[in-house]
């Protein structure tokens, strides 16, 4: 009888230790990330090889120049590809210059979860994404106020034998941002003698609708434009002769992707900007 009950206690464990195996390699978990300290998913995977595969990270609006606009939500897709499997997982982390995390993950799409890793957080899968050749995970970053920020992601593509053997690891891979300085006089921008007072926006951040106030000395050929932080003019909302007094104008800024902008207020011959913050 004891011998029938140790091993009865004995299969249990093992059932048990296998289902946990099956559970905790099926959803992605955190520290193994490629990132500075930490493993990648060739610690356990491995076995399997892929002619063509890539990790490729992706954002909306897009980082140029290798940059992020402060403040800006980004939504991120990581794609981990390689031929020959039909499911995939990834752990992603974004830190900054001390190796903390940098800015806010958020709004996990299908599919992706947060975990942390001691003081960093993860974005990674909640189940392997199957589709013939790659899978695509999609979650929200808010970028930071300043300095530097890195994106590490580690992928794997598994064979889906229900077990580490079999499947192929990608080399992780990393993407260094630094945050978009505007320039300090982008369109030429003077102070305009012509307004009584400053000119006002508000709300500020703009979540797609904002107003701009100002009051003249005198009448003046009044454009109100948006600009990027090229000085670029993106868009004209006023230009035309306007009376002596206070205006107001709405601003419909629901066109425009998120991120740092500059208005521009010219009155005849002189200029006057200031910054805008546009988020979802």
């Amino acid at each position: 009888m004891k011998n029938k009950l140790t091993l009865t206690i004995s299969l249990s464990l093992i059932l048990f230790s296998a289902s946990s195996f099956l559970v905790m390699y099926n959803s992605g978990i955190a520290g193994h990330t490629g990132s500075p300290g930490e493993a990648n998913c060739a610690h356990c995977h491995g076995g399997g090889s892929s002619n063509s595969s890539a990790i490729t990270i992706t954002s909306t609006p897009s980082f140029t120049n290798n940059q992020y606009v402060p403040g800006t939500t980004y939504t991120m897709e990581i794609t981990v590809s390689a031929a020959g499997f039909g499911k995939f997982g990834f752990g992603c982390e974004i830190l900054n210059a001390s190796n903390a995390n940098a800015g806010l993950m958020q709004t996990a799409g299908s599919g992706v979860k947060f975990m942390n890793s001691g003081q960093r957080k993860n974005a990674v899968h909640t189940t392997g994404k199957i589709n013939p050749g790659s899978g695509t995970f999609v979650f929200e970053w808010v970028a930071p106020q300043s300095g530097a920020a890195t994106i590490y992601v580690a992928g794997n593509a598994v064979n889906q034998n229900n077990s580490t053997t079999g499947d192929f690891p990608l080399t992780p891979i990393s993407l260094a941002l630094n945050a978009a300085e505007p320039p300090i006089d982008p369109v030429g921008i003077n102070e305009t003698d012509l307004l009584l007072g400053e000119m006002i926006i508000y709300p500020v951040p703009s979540k797609g609708v904002s107003s701009i106030s100002y009051a003249l000395k005198e009448s003046a050929r009044i454009k109100i434009q948006i600009c990027d932080l090229t000085g670029k003019e993106l868009k004209t909302f006023v230009d035309e002769e306007k009376q002596q007094g206070p205006h107001t104008k709405l601003l419909n800024l629901e066109e425009l992707a998120p991120g740092l902008y500059f208005v521009k207020l010219s009155a005849n011959d002189k200029k006057l900007s200031q910054k805008l913050l546009i988020i979802n």
